[in-house]
């Protein structure tokens, strides 16, 4: 599974760090999924699909 952080044998310092990456990478995408969402709701694409929120 990707993005999974194996910390048996990893230096703390280290599995902290690729730890507090993955979670700024994962907040990252989240936003950028979510404003994807929110423009193509409020600009539907030609012919596109109707988005329900919630």
């Amino acid at each position: 599974m990707p993005g999974v952080i194996d910390l048996r044998n990893a230096d703390v310092h280290i599995a902290s760090d690729a730890l507090i990456t993955y979670c700024e990478n994962l907040t990252k995408a989240v936003q950028s999924s979510r404003e994807r969402v929110e423009s193509c709701w409020q600009n539907p694409p030609e012919g596109g699909h109707t988005i329900i929120p919630g």
